[in-house]
């Protein structure tokens, strides 16, 4: 899981859009609150590769200030879920889990609902 981990944030942290859409497969389901602010889905949910592109293509240039500054990873049975801190002080809890080939397959982020104090 911490091979996963790093080259997630690696990615997202060097705003890398190719590298960002490698670590998903082409079936990928994604769902996330932003996905609905940028109009991309009422629901929140995108389905397939393609669509996940569009939604890191359009989410890259909106945030240029993106950070994800690692806080935590949780391992379950079949997935896991990153916790970190993103650049608007908010944490995020964002779940993945991987297809046989280690592609997130199905990713679903969750937001605190106001930004965190720093201690």
């Amino acid at each position: 899981m911490e091979s996963h981990a790093e080259r997630w944030f690696a990615a997202w942290n060097a705003r890398d859009a190719d590298a960002i859409i490698d670590l998903y497969a082409d079936d990928v389901t994604f769902h996330s609150p932003f996905v609905t602010r940028l109009g991309l889905a009422e629901d929140g949910e995108l389905h397939g590769k393609s669509a996940f592109d569009a939604y890191v293509r359009m989410a890259l240039p909106r945030v240029r200030n993106l950070k994800f500054e690692p806080i935590g990873a949780c391992e379950g049975i079949a997935d896991h879920t990153l916790v970190y801190r993103n650049q608007s002080g908010h944490i995020v809890a964002e779940r993945h889990e991987y297809d046989a080939d280690g592609l997130i397959r199905f990713a679903s982020a969750a937001y605190s609902t106001s930004p965190l104090k720093r201690t």
